[in-house]
């Protein structure tokens, strides 16, 4: 249920002369809770519900909000527009006209089902349900992942203790967000910060929900506050790094993952790996290639990351200070190819691998692999026709510039291409 202002049509006619209609603002939603009342889930903008007594069964409509709101201690109730503890009153009116708006609302709510069966169905079931449970129950439920229990079982508990402790609000929000309904989770994460802004778990949970909605910027600020309050926690500063090498603040990122990595003696195979695109990204490619060596001893790499790792160990400086960098590159090459033997990319940078080495006829190899998986592999291509003219092999030198030249835009490299088909004295020795 989204906690959404309401508005509460009082049903009998006595009851209407005195209290016509009362728009009920969240706030007051927090006075109704605390006195056992909340929205009738089946119906939630025609009435309020009992919640005592509708835990599990019997539901009772809210008849005299006046006099309720009253016994719960809000003094001086206008009449007259005024704000009253966030709740605008306003003036009687007839009993016909307060008859007709009433009429006149559930027929719209009628029509609204009748049109939209099934928007009307799916927000139900996005809701949480109100059910008869402990906390002990709540917490199994959320052990086990089970995240509709676990948001009806928080929830339920939420509204029974009136939204005095942040720990049901949090993991109801927490398991709504699991659920992807991020409107509800966003509403209840917005009510309860209200009330308990430097709720470090509950503003990393906000920015979790910025970011599942593509609102990375504005996340970053939310897990950077949480943090301020819980420095060490983990979950964020990894998310925070996460974030930053999304965002493209490599540098930025480092600092996050380098304590998440202390905290976690050696951080995880994702951490690592995070910190090596964060290094990369900031020009440390000898901590970048320390870090993938790290990342890769934690876990089983994914063919993306193998090609940077790759990338980052084939880098002059790199290939200096460690001599078998060289090697560990074609071994994380190969492991992308038994991955994906497709992987155009990972037969390239063999290629350019062999051909550093004087392997000539194994970069052959490998650069054709690449053009026959993705024919417009220009860089393969044109590869293939520098080697071809170095061998005088003049026809394969004529198939590799036909092929490049449509797909080369730059004027310099379309006359260096051509220039590869004049005629040469000698061929360029190869072994």
């Amino acid at each position: 249920m989204c906690f959404r202002e309401a508005q509460l049509l009082v049903k009998d006619a006595p009851n209407v002369v005195r209290e016509p209609r009362i728009r009920v603002a969240p706030r007051t939603v927090d006075l109704l809770r605390q006195g056992g009342m909340g929205l009738d889930h089946e119906a939630p903008h025609l009435r309020f519900v009992d919640m005592q007594a509708g835990l599990p069964g019997g539901v009772g409509v809210l008849r005299k909000p006046r006099r309720f709101l009253a016994q719960q201690g809000v003094p001086d109730i206008q009449e007259d527009g005024s704000q009253a503890h966030g709740v605008p009153m306003v003036s009687s009116r007839p009993v016909k006209r307060a008859v007709s708006m009433y009429a006149l609302t559930l027929v719209m709510a009628l029509v609204v089902c009748v049109m939209l069966p099934v928007g009307c169905q799916s927000q139900n079931k996005k809701g949480p349900r109100v059910v008869q449970t402990d906390e002990s129950a709540a917490v199994a439920a959320t052990a086990r992942r089970d995240w509709r229990e676990a948001a009806d079982r928080w929830y339920s508990i939420h509204i029974s203790e009136g939204g005095k402790r942040v720990e049901p609000a949090y993991e109801t929000a927490r398991a709504l967000l699991e659920l992807g309904d991020f409107e509800s989770s966003g509403n209840l994460i917005e009510a309860t910060l209200a009330r308990h802004p430097d709720h470090a778990p509950l503003l990393t949970l906000k920015g979790r929900l910025l970011i599942a909605n593509n609102f990375r910027r504005a996340a970053e600020d939310y897990l950077v506050r949480s943090l301020k309050q819980r420095p060490e926690d983990r979950e964020t500063l990894l998310l925070l790094g996460h974030l930053r090498v999304d965002l493209g603040l490599e540098g930025a990122a480092i600092e996050p993952l380098e304590e998440y990595a202390r905290l976690s003696a050696g951080g995880t195979y994702e951490s690592q790996a995070l910190l090596a695109r964060a290094y990369d990204g900031s020009g440390a490619r000898e901590a970048a290639f320390l870090a993938w060596r790290r990342a890769f001893d934690l876990g089983t790499p994914v063919v993306a990351d193998l090609l940077a790792a790759a990338g980052t160990s084939i880098a002059r400086d790199v290939r200096e200070a460690h001599p078998e960098a060289r090697e560990l590159c074609r071994t994380w090459l190969l492991r992308a190819i038994d991955s994906d033997p497709n992987c155009t990319s990972a037969h390239f940078q063999l290629g350019v691998l062999s051909e550093d080495t004087g392997a000539y006829d194994a970069a052959i190899e490998h650069y054709r692999t690449a053009v026959a998986t993705d024919p417009s592999c220009l860089v393969a291509l044109t590869n293939l026709a520098i080697l071809y003219s170095g061998r005088g092999d003049i026809a394969r030198t004529q198939e590799m510039v036909d092929m490049a030249l449509p797909l080369e835009r730059d004027e310099a490299r379309r006359k260096a291409l051509l220039k590869l088909l004049e005629p040469r004295e000698e061929p360029v020795q190869q072994p």
